[in-house]
């Protein structure tokens, strides 16, 4: 007897968190880095804070993590307004810019009914970006989105500036994106098409730390204390699962 659930399970994808976590790590060709859980590694983290982020009270928890992001104001209100709609998807595979042959990957999309969000993480501890990569991702961002919304949310270990191969010091993300735009649009595009990317980036681009997501989850897991049939444990309980992931992790 069906329970009108279950369906031809050999017809399904796991697009699940976990699911897409170990088919991340199933290309990588070295799985003894991630020997004693994969600490540091910024797949590990992203999919251990989104995880619970995604089943905790969207309004309260995810949805505050991307209010209290810097950056693309408009954009990042409606992503909050639609929060509870957003579908999650980690690691969602390779994002191909159009007409060219750059594949980009997001690390977390986030999708709901009028916007999109590519959302790059990366680790706690010291990183640096490819030459290229923020460049890249937000072209992809505004093509994705087509007529959506386009939210580039980027995760930092520490707030900007950041450090940027090819690029001289530490620069701010925007400028990682200026100084590189030109290399990442198609050849033979005029520069006014360039010119119109810059104009949508300060709409576009917002960034977030891992320390002020940790901070969001300390305070605001008390909210539902008063709740009854164990939702005010269950909060909790979620809460302190990313924030030891993102404790343990730095």
């Amino acid at each position: 007897m069906s329970d009108g659930i279950a369906g031809d399970a050999a017809g399904l994808e796991n697009d699940s968190i976990i699911g897409r976590l170990l088919d991340e790590i199933s290309w990588e060709g070295n799985a003894k880095k991630y020997r004693g859980g994969g600490r540091g590694k910024e797949n590990v983290l992203t999919a251990e804070v989104f995880y619970p982020l995604s089943f905790l009270p969207r309004a309260a928890f995810l949805g505050e993590v991307v209010t209290q992001a810097h950056g693309a104001d408009a954009a990042r209100r409606r992503v909050a307004a639609e929060i509870e709609d957003a579908q999650i998807s980690l690691l969602h595979g390779d994002v191909q810019l159009a007409e060219s042959s750059i594949r980009v990957q997001p690390d977390v999309l986030l999708t709901s009914p009028s916007t999109y969000t590519f959302v790059e993480a990366k680790r706690i501890r010291s990183s640096r970006f490819q030459a290229d990569q923020l460049a890249r991702e937000f072209v992809a961002t505004l093509q994705q989105a087509s007529d959506q919304i386009p939210l580039l949310l980027v995760i930092l270990g520490s707030p900007p500036p950041v450090v940027v191969d090819q690029i001289p010091g530490r620069v701010h993300l925007e400028e990682a994106i200026v100084q590189r735009l030109d290399r990442v649009v198609t050849g033979g595009e005029p520069s006014s098409r360039v010119e119109d990317l810059l104009s949508a980036l300060p709409d576009t681009l917002a960034w977030t730390t891992w320390a002020e997501i940790r901070a969001l989850l300390v305070a605001n897991r008390h909210r539902f204390s008063g709740a009854a049939d164990g939702l005010a444990a269950t909060v909790t309980r979620l809460c302190d699962a990313a924030i030891t992931a993102i404790d343990w992790h730095g």
